[in-house]
C-alpha cells in the first residue's frame, strides 16, 4: 500500500510534464537538441493535417492490387512538395520567416517559441514589407486557384 502511494506521488509530480526518451546516446544528441527535434515535429503534423483538410484536398487511394504499399508513396511526397511549397511562400503568409533566429535567442528550446519582430509587425499590418496583402496557406490557394494561368508564347 504505501509502496504504491509512493507511485502515485511520483506520478503526481511528473503531471503536466513530457519525458522525451530517445534511443540515441546524449553524446550524439543533447537534451536540448532532443527537445528541439520533438518540437519540430509540429510541422509535420501541420503538414500532414493540411493534406488531409480542404488545402490540398487529397481523399484516400482505395487499391486491390497486391503490391498496394506503392500506392501510398505519392503522399510523402505531395507531402514534402507542401512543405517545401510553404517555405518558399513564407514571404506571402504570416509565417515568421526568421523562427530559427527567434529561436536561438531562447536561453532553452523548453521555453515557448517566440515570434521574430519581423513576423509581429506582418501580424500587425497584415501586409508583407512591400505592402503586399499576407494570406494564411489555405486562402493563398484559394486566391491563386482565381490567377490567370500563362502559357508560353510561340515565337
Amino acid at each position: 500500500m504505501a509502496a504504491a502511494r509512493r507511485g502515485d506521488r511520483q506520478e503526481t509530480a511528473l503531471d503536466g510534464l513530457y519525458v522525451i526518451r530517445t534511443s540515441v546516446s546524449a553524446q550524439q544528441l543533447g537534451a536540448a537538441e532532443a527537445v528541439a527535434a520533438y518540437k519540430s515535429l509540429a510541422q509535420v503534423e501541420r503538414a500532414f493535417r493540411s493534406l488531409k483538410t480542404v488545402d490540398l484536398q487529397v481523399r484516400p487511394v482505395f487499391t486491390t492490387a497486391p503490391a498496394g504499399a506503392g500506392a501510398r508513396l505519392p503522399v510523402p511526397a505531395r507531402l514534402l512538395r507542401r512543405v517545401h511549397m510553404r517555405q518558399r511562400l513564407k514571404p506571402l503568409l504570416f509565417d515568421d520567416e526568421y523562427l530559427e533566429q527567434a529561436s536561438a535567442s531562447r536561453a532553452s528550446p523548453v521555453l515557448k517559441a517566440v515570434r521574430s519582430e519581423h513576423a509581429k509587425a506582418k501580424d500587425m499590418n497584415r501586409t508583407a514589407a512591400d505592402g503586399t496583402p499576407l494570406h494564411s496557406f489555405r486562402t493563398l490557394l484559394a486566391d491563386s486557384a482565381r490567377w490567370p494561368t500563362t502559357s508560353p508564347t510561340p515565337r
